[in-house]
């Protein structure tokens, strides 16, 4: 499964060169185009460092249940055990 930059990008609320100097600090070179698709592994990175970065923000389990719901797809990317993004659940 793949998944495109710029789903990823509007998902986190960060541009598109947010995210390429990210993955380029982790080892990963991407191309700037909406429509690159990014490897299972890259996006998994990317969710995981925003979503720890705004941990604080997310330990009130409403809000995390309310982004779960908005996003399903994102407990198969970073996995079903959700205890470290919502600590309260």
């Amino acid at each position: 499964m793949s998944v495109r930059l710029n789903k990823v990008c509007r998902e986190l609320n960060i541009g598109f060169q947010t995210l390429s100097d990210f993955l380029l600090s982790k080892g990963f070179v991407i191309e700037l185009s909406p429509n690159f698709k990014l490897t299972d592994e890259q996006a998994v990175l990317a969710y995981r460092h925003i979503y720890l970065a705004l941990s604080p923000f997310y330990q009130n389990p409403t809000i995390c249940l309310q982004i779960l719901l908005k996003f399903p797809h994102l407990m198969i990317l970073i996995g079903h055990n959700l205890s470290h993004l919502c600590p309260k659940l």
